[in-house]
């Protein structure tokens, strides 16, 4: 009984009848909303902090899983993006010791 009577109502609401569509909330109001704009280089965002990127690579030359040697790549960045410093640590046997260390600065 109850689905009927929605039918009733819905038909009602497709032939224009005012009382048929039982909505006690006004229209939603459209919101003005600020044009969109590109931002100019005035209200570009801070740069950013210098980070530091930290590269691994593990060697196994006897395919046992285990790791027989690695090699630590740290590249430091500027707050620009430029690359300041690196430095390749290498672990011959990959005890965790490193055994030789390479860093070169850029300026």
């Amino acid at each position: 009984m109850r689905i009927i009577g929605l039918l009733i109502l819905a038909a009602a609401a497709q032939t224009g009848c005012s009382g048929a569509h039982g909505s006690a909330e006004p229209p939603p109001v459209p919101v003005e909303q600020a044009p969109r704009t590109e931002p100019s280089a005035l209200e570009l965002p801070a740069r950013i902090a210098p980070r530091r990127q930290t590269r691994t690579t593990e060697r196994d030359f006897d395919a046992d899983g285990i790791a027989d040697y690695r090699v630590f790549v740290i590249e430091n960045f500027d707050a620009e993006g430029k690359l300041v410093s690196m430095t390749e640590e290498q672990d011959f046997e990959a005890d965790g010791v490193i055994d030789a260390r390479d860093t070169t600065n850029f300026r």
